[in-house]
């Protein structure tokens, strides 16, 4: 039986391709995880802080990325500022349905939608991170690097 209180020791170096061969409904190289978002409680086991990280520019997204890499994962999210998607989700330290707060539920909600704007986002995050220039960003209106 696993010890769930254990972390990784060796997680495998993350390799993208990976996660795109499942998208293209491919056979990756090894099993492949895939999570939107974990949640604080692991980001801390996984990728626990020292004192005073907390103040250093995107430190939770370093955060996150750590946590990510330790898992396992062959990706992270990173989340843009000014890039946020509008919902009506409230947020508490219960667990709650993905599903509360969605705002689309018909064509007309769809065309109602305020969708960001890519072009207001503040992409610096992605500089500060060093993974604009060496990670494969797929997105319609950003070219891969």
């Amino acid at each position: 039986m696993p010890d769930w209180k254990q972390l990784p020791v060796n997680p495998p170096e993350p390799n993208f391709d990976n996660l795109l061969a499942v998208f293209q409904r491919e056979i990756p190289d090894r099993p492949t995880l895939f999570e939107f978002f974990l949640n604080d409680r692991l980001y801390s086991k996984l990728a626990p802080q020292p004192e005073g990280a907390s103040e250093a520019p995107y430190a939770a997204q370093r955060q996150v990325m750590q946590a990510y890499y330790r898992a396992g994962y062959d990706h992270v999210n990173v989340l843009v500022p000014g890039f946020e998607f509008p919902s009506h989700r409230t947020y508490d330290t219960t667990t709650i349905s993905m599903n509360t707060g969605g705002m689309i539920s018909n064509r007309a909600s769809f065309a109602a939608y305020q969708w960001p704007d890519p072009e207001a986002a503040d992409y610096a995050i992605l500089e500060a991170l060093a993974i604009a220039a060496s990670t494969k960003l797929d997105c319609n209106w950003r070219a891969s690097a």
